[in-house]
């Protein structure tokens, strides 16, 4: 029979941990609560979550006032354009992977001039194309074809794939008829309006000291953030395809025998 000893240790002795965990009350050191998982935007889905910045949902974009008409200082507007941030990432992200597949460079002082003159963080590149699949991609142009399909293959999220193939259409169009890139991308005929890529290249050239301007700095820095978060996708893309090397004394069964 149990003396009194026993009974007072029993009821005074700390609960044992079990194999689900601690004992009540008690944490049990071994048992490591994953973090909550971090919520990834629709647009950011398909990047590897630990190469994502964190960044705000919104971005403040000022456009410029280069005459003042709208009541601007130092050539801005007054009030800054509310542009989605991760929208604006993911796109400049697919771009700086493209680089890798021959799609021409542009930094980011033309990127955010451009943003800022559609007002939008997709570029005016909408999925309203002739395939809902390919987007904006001509589906006569089979070089932008496999340049959409090589992009999806090598990792760019398919949503956006298409952004960097109109980016490779458009270069060619200014390059073959000699006009600037701007005018290419905005389009060669005119707007109900009566505007022209002109008229929209001529107004990026009037408007370019927006982007250099201090109030639009978080702006050129996201862009520049994912053109070099997207030229790291391409170089990790690149290198798990690419042969291991081998010693140059290697030959097939082993290396050469050095006497």
């Amino acid at each position: 029979m149990a003396g009194i000893a026993d009974i007072l240790n029993f009821f005074s002795r700390k609960p044992e941990p079990s194999a689900a965990g601690a004992g009540r009350g008690e944490v049990n050191p071994d048992v490591v609560v994953p973090e909550k998982e971090r919520e990834i935007p629709p647009w950011l889905k398909g990047y590897d979550v630990s190469t994502i910045p964190e960044m705000p949902d919104q971005i403040n974009a000022y456009r410029a006032d280069p005459t003042g008409k709208y009541g601007g200082k130092e050539g801005l507007e007054t009030q800054p354009m509310k542009l989605y941030a991760p929208q604006l990432y993911s796109h400049v992200r697919a771009l700086g992977h493209a680089e890798g597949h021959g799609v021409p460079k542009m930094d980011a002082q033309a990127l955010a001039n451009m943003v800022l003159m559609e007002g939008r963080p997709d570029f005016g590149n909408n999925k309203f194309g002739p395939s809902q699949e390919l987007g904006n991609i001509d589906p006569s142009q089979k070089k932008s074809i496999a340049l959409h399909k090589k992009l999806i293959a090598s990792g760019v999220p398919d949503y956006v794939a298409d952004f960097p193939v109109k980016v490779f259409e458009k270069n060619n169009i200014a390059r073959e008829r000699n006009i600037p890139f701007e005018q290419a991308w905005n389009g060669l005929g005119k707007t109900p309006k009566g505007r022209t890529g002109a008229d929209y290249a001529r107004d990026i050239e009037t408007s370019k000291s927006a982007s250099a301007h201090k109030n639009n700095s978080s702006l050129v820095a996201l862009i520049n953030q994912a053109l070099e978060a997207g030229r790291n996708d391409y170089k990790r893309s690149n290198a798990k395809k690419s042969p291991t090397a081998m010693p140059e004394n290697y030959r097939s069964g082993g290396r050469v025998r050095m006497i």
